[in-house]
């Protein structure tokens, strides 16, 4: 009898298991499909789709979410992995990819962009863009968090009927009547089926965390889609800040609305959505400030969305992302896409801190009401006044002791949780006001936020002398003081710290970002629904608002390109990038090369494109590089890329690669990417094809600017147009000059000059050895040697290259910190707690920054740096032998660290059998269970030289989670508890904790203040704990949740 007991609990517990990973494990994934396939018998592309999933018995009226057919042939579905292999097989299936999350990349702009004032000055309409009266038959998308209708910068005064081939619809919903589309707002839709998907159901149901319709509840909709193509509003400022007359770039321009980002993000289903329909209702422009890591085009839902719009004559602009300054950390890196990066203005809203000591520091304020400039306030340290926490420096909530802040100033480091929520955390405790300071990583660089008291944001530089002036006085006090808003700084534009950089990962031979427009501080239109900060707690309404990111900087070029697309209805896409690209600057308003913001040292096109755009001269750019679909086709086969994914892109029934490029920077780009590969070959050769739409009987001449160490020889040197659309051809060779010697970055520029225009085409050179953070194997097909490669990059030709001799261990990176600093903290266990070994640990607290790498490389996983931009740790998602359940964890030059490997619980049920199943049953001292959860055991390996290996740790995967902390124990474990180390809160929201067995928090994760979304956080590791260690614990944690290291 006991015997079937046991049967049938065995049974109840498989088909429950069933059930559980069935219903919990079930998301979103994209399908896309051979239109070949497709027969008379299926009318339209929905009906295809829904009869498909049927004959997999998979019910399209409970599963299928959404149905494409501009943008790309296929569908999103919620399934269940297991269901995937059956799909797969299928003939009309190209591929399947599970929908990623992408995160949101988030006046004076046009007077500084040298467009015509408001109103516009009549002399000048004939010699240069006027905005007002150009572009009203042009459509801007925008796909984005939605709009705020209400908006003064919508109002339809003065534009005339919408163009009668306008598509598009103005759809209800909650808090959103059709009514509220006008001339301007000539669209409005909303997609969150793949976010409620994701969410169960969701906030997307819930008016007052999420509006189920087009309204946008986050402002960052409205400020992109009124950046873009705004109606000109007088006396518009935040709070008296950035006061004047307020327009988008095209202000005559209509917006279309296309609300695709929700609380968490923005769906890759729901985008996909988003451009499907936008090229139906027949937009001109889009404009998507949202982006997620580098990953092949065929895996990303804007690129192939935006390839369809291409095709259609749409011009696509997209931001470059805010991870900078860490080189490789852009997005959106498509040829097809206009990759925008991020400037500074030439305005500022200065402030000063006074130091009781009489020391004066400058620094940036948006402090609205009364300042702190009558009297000395105290001022203390966050770090000074914590409460049970070592994250008080932060001033993250509940670390500051409200008794030891009030009526005080508090000096808050930035880092690990948002700027304004610091602020937020000192006005609750009762301070007066903040200091907030840069990290290293920040530099220099200020942004303007309206914080919730009064707030001057300093420099790092300005930051260690005050913090040191805090520490050591025994009464230390501060004034505050603000002047307002001031124009005419020099230096600018300067690059933006944030801005994203690269070179480029994805396709090397491409260089990216294309350009930079303005992105920093920038005042525009903001939804009613939440305050200037965005906090829950900020009572605040402002009708416009200051923000910064990449975010701020696309919506630029977008309109932009919409007055373009209006003076030159004829261009195509590439015809206006290559205007916008070719025109563009390099050199800031003092006569000198632009500046990062990072560093205060010039800036390069890794990180400006082709320069700063100047829609003026893009106007008349007398030649261009145009590029076509077949164009485009030919570089996707010269990728190497499946005959099925470049069907998935192209929409294409029976692509094949009849036609190839004979190296991807064949492609004719505006700018140029070399890679070198063997030793032995030392030249690139790319053509070039300009086309005329200048005048009749132009010559051109060649001049080149070549970078050092490298020979540019271009044929011919001269170039005459008879006639307007003609199109000539060139030839450029790279020929590297410098054979076997180390050459840091080279950058250089060929122009061709007429007696009206000068075309320049950027150029970066850059030669690399073996480093898997840049270049993904299945793209690189060249032969190296072993012991050397180099790789060559360009728009302004830029080469770099480390040597390392065959047979032999790369030499050490400097660690974390200096052994001498070490020293004098080795002797107590107390002070030092290594887990792999001692170098790891630091006598002060450290904070890393953790960027994800794209899937394509070894896995993707991600790169950890210190706060001088230094890699320190790397881990790859595929291990040391590239297969899945395997993770490395390896120093910044590719030594092994640490091998991480999974495997399936061995699971003892009720003493009576051992059986290998992912299901645990957790019995309670009653023998009754409690939950029955997915686990898998994770073990953390050294290796030795003989290839012996030693566990050093080991955690559960609680797979489909149902449990409670995630605990972690050593193999060395001294304490006796079972467990050493457990990790509390949420790994995918950034807000967890690892903590010791005692209780002490031994490392703390949180979302830097400088990019919007996961693809870049900060963790903080305590003094003397292994970062080592817990930079391995990142990794599991990352692959349980499904993030970076899938291999």
């Amino acid at each position: 009898m006991k015997e079937a007991v046991c049967y049938l609990l065995l049974v109840f517990l498989s088909s429950f298991a069933a059930t559980v990973s069935l219903v919990a494990c079930k998301q979103t994934y994209i399908v896309y499909m051979n239109a070949a396939h497709r027969t008379e018998a299926h009318p339209t592309h929905a009906h295809w789709y829904e009869a498909h999933l049927r004959s997999l018995s998979i019910d399209p009226a409970r599963h299928l979410l959404y149905s494409y057919s501009a943008a790309v042939h296929g569908f999103a579905a919620v399934l269940h992995p297991e269901q995937l292999p059956l799909l797969r097989r299928h003939p009309a299936v190209l591929n399947v990819h599970p929908d990623p999350l992408l995160p949101l990349h988030t006046t004076r702009s046009p007077h500084f962009l040298g467009l015509s004032p408001w109103p516009p000055a009549p002399s000048s309409r004939s010699h240069s863009l006027d905005p007002a009266a150009a572009a009203t038959d042009v459509v801007i998308g925008v796909l984005d968090t939605g709009v705020w209708p209400e908006s003064p910068s919508f109002d339809d005064a003065g534009l005339p009927e919408v163009p009668s081939r306008w598509r598009g619809a103005c759809e209800a919903g909650v808090d959103f009547p059709s009514s509220l589309c006008n001339r301007k707002l000539v669209g409005a839709r909303s997609f969150g089926r793949g976010y409620r998907a994701a969410a169960g159901g969701g906030d997307a149901d819930k008016p007052r965390e999420e509006y189920a319709s087009p309204r946008d509840r986050d402002g960052h909709g409205t400020h992109t889609a009124s950046t873009a193509a705004g109606a000109p509003v007088a006396n518009a400022s935040l709070l008296g800040y950035a006061s004047g007359v307020a327009r988008g770039m095209a202000p005559g321009a209509r917006v279309a609305v296309y609300k695709v980002c929700w609380t968490n993000g923005c769906y890759g289903s729901d985008i996909l959505a988003g451009i499907d329909k936008a090229i139906e209702d027949g937009v001109d422009v889009l404009s998507l400030s949202l982006g997620g890591g580098s990953a092949p085009f065929s895996r990303d839902p804007v690129a192939v969305g935006a390839f369809s719009a291409v095709q259609r004559g749409i011009f696509v602009a997209c931001s470059a992302g805010n991870s900078g300054p860490s080189r490789s950390s852009l997005t959106n890196t498509a040829p097809w896409i206009t990759t925008v990066g991020a400037g500074t203005l030439d305005r500022d809203f200065p402030a000063t801190v006074q130091l009781g000591n009489g020391e004066r520091y400058a620094g940036l304020s948006l402090c609205s009401g009364a300042g702190l400039e009558d009297q000395m306030v105290p001022i203390v340290y966050g770090k000074g006044v914590q409460v049970g926490s070592n994250s008080s420096k932060f001033c993250m909530p509940g670390t500051v002791d409200p008794e030891q802040v009030k009526g005080k100033v508090v000096f808050c480091d930035r880092g690990i949780n948002a700027r304004v929520e610091k602020g937020q955390v000192v006005k609750e405790a009762g301070g007066v006001g903040m200091i907030l300071a840069n990290a290293a990583v920040n530099g220099e660089e200020l942004v303007a936020d309206s914080h919730l008291v009064p707030t001057v944001a300093v420099g790092a530089k300005s930051g260690d002398s005050i913090r040191d002036y805090v520490r050591t006085s025994s009464n230390p006090t501060a004034m505050l003081s603000f002047r307002g808003t001031v124009l005419g700084v020099q230096p600018s534009p300067v690059v933006a710290a944030f801005s994203s950089r690269g070179p480029n990962t994805v396709v090397p031979q491409l260089l990216k970002p294309d350009l930079i427009g303005p992105g920093v501080n920038i005042l525009a239109a903001w939804s009613g629904s939440v305050g200037p900060t965005g906090l829950a707690k900020d009572e605040r309404r402002s009708a416009f608002n200051i923000m910064s990111g990449t975010s701020m900087s696309c919506p630029h070029i977008s309109g932009v390109a919409a007055l373009l697309k209006a003076a030159h209805p004829d261009w195509s896409p590439s015809a206006i990038k290559s205007a916008l690209m070719t025109t563009a600057y390099t050199d800031d308003n003092t006569g000198s090369p632009l500046v990062d913001g990072a560093g205060g040292s010039p800036a390069t096109p890794w990180a400006y494109g082709s320069g700063h755009v100047d829609p003026q001269k893009a106007l008349s750019p007398g030649l261009v590089y145009d590029i076509g679909t077949g164009d485009y086709l030919a570089f996707l086969c010269s990728l190497e890329y499946s005959t099925d994914h470049i069907q998935a892109i192209s929409k294409s029934t029976n692509k094949t690669c009849s036609r190839r490029l004979p190296n991807p920077g064949n492609l004719n780009y505006p700018s140029f990417s070399v890679v070198f590969g063997r030793r032995s070959r030392r030249f690139v050769k790319y053509n070039r094809v300009l086309t005329n739409v200048g005048v009749s009987g132009s010559v051109y001449n060649v001049k080149v600017s070549g970078p050092p160490g490298v020979k540019v020889t271009v044929k011919p040197t001269k170039l005459i147009f008879n006639q307007v659309g003609q199109k000539l051809r060139y030839k450029v060779t790279f020929t590297s000059t410098k054979a076997g010697d180390p050459v840091d970055m080279a950058f250089g520029w060929i122009t061709w000059s007429s007696e009206q225009h000068q075309v320049r085409i950027t150029g970066s050179s850059r030669v690399k050895v073996g480093d898997p953070c840049l270049f993904s194997r299945h793209l690189i097909k060249t032969n190296v040697p072993a012991s050397k490669s180099h790789q060559f990059s360009t728009t302004t030709l830029s080469i770099l290259a480390r040597w390392t001799q065959a047979g032999r261990r790369p030499r050490q990176r400097e660690l974390l910190l200096p052994l001498t600093q070490l020293k004098g903290n080795m002797g107590g266990s107390s002070n030092v707690m290594p887990v792999i070994s001692k170098i790891y640990c630091s006598s002060s607290p450290t904070t890393l920054t953790v960027r994800k790498r794209p899937h394509v490389i070894n896995g993707g996983g991600f790169v950890v740096m210190n706060a001088g931009h230094g890699v320190v740790f790397v881990v790859e998602g595929c291990g040391i032998l590239g297969v899945k359940g395997e993770l490395a964890l390896k120093d910044g030059d590719g030594g092994l660290i640490l091998s991480i490997s999974k495997r399936v619980a061995s699971l003892g049920l009720l003493g009576l059998v051992s059986l290998d199943v992912d299901v645990v049953l957790s019995v309670s001292q009653g023998g009754i269970a409690q939950a029955l959860s997915t686990r898998r055991r994770w073990s953390g390996y050294l290796t030795d030289f003989e290839g012996r290996k030693k566990s050093v740790f080991g955690l559960t995967d609680p797979k489909c989670p149902m449990s409670n902390a995630i605990r972690i124990h050593l193999e060395s474990s001294g304490h006796g508890g079972g467990w050493d180390f457990q990790v509390h809160g949420s790994f995918v929201d950034r807000t967890c904790t690892i903590e010791d067995y005692s209780g002490d928090i031994v490392a703390q994760l949180g979302a830097t203040d400088m990019v919007d979304g996961k693809e870049l956080y900060q963790v903080t590791v305590q003094a003397g704990y292994d970062q080592a260690f817990i930079v391995g614990v990142l990794a599991v944690l990352d692959n349980i949740h499904g993030e970076s290291t899938r291999c």
